[in-house]
């Protein structure tokens, strides 16, 4: 991996990549792409007739995707894996990676709201273009109900609510 473009460094890269038992003509799919570090190991160990297809719903990772043909990014939520797949061609798989949970680049990066050390936003959304929706039926942001609402009043909003 490109060291200057560090992003996330994946943890039990090497083992999650060791239990792919990868065949180099399959097609994987890593649903969770972030810095690409899962992915750069996957395309390394693939030949011509291998196939990478990656999501990730934070618009952040964008900015570390491959170019190589052999690699497809997909900016959704892996939910849609299946009609991604179909769209792409690239069923049956021959495997899946999912590294779950938030990123070094969500928690460090302030504006992202994931971290307290900082301030800034509550905000804690993978993909930041999406309405937050703390509420059923209700646009309010974690900030707005944790900051201004008086805590007793968001409890019952939400006991209420859900």
């Amino acid at each position: 991996m490109n060291e200057n473009r560090m992003y996330h460094l994946p943890a039990l890269l090497h083992e999650s990549i060791e239990g792919l038992s990868i065949n180099p003509a399959g097609i994987y799919a890593d649903l969770t792409f972030g810095g690409g570090g899962h992915s750069h190991v996957i395309l390394d160990k693939l030949n011509n007739d291998g196939r990478l297809i990656a999501f990730d719903q934070d618009e952040d990772s964008l900015q570390n995707a491959f170019d190589d043909e052999r690699f497809t990014l997909v900016n959704e939520n892996f939910r849609y894996l299946k009609n991604f797949l179909r769209l792409h061609k690239a069923l049956p798989l021959d495997g899946i990676l999912a590294d779950l949970g938030i990123s070094s680049h969500q928690i460090d990066t302030p504006e992202r709201g994931f971290a307290t050390r900082f301030e800034g936003p509550l905000d804690m959304r993978m993909a930041r273009s999406q309405v937050q929706h703390v509420l059923k039926d209700h646009s309010i942001c974690v900030w707005h109900v944790i900051r201004v609402l008086q805590p007793r009043k968001w409890l019952t909003l939400i006991l209420k609510k859900n």
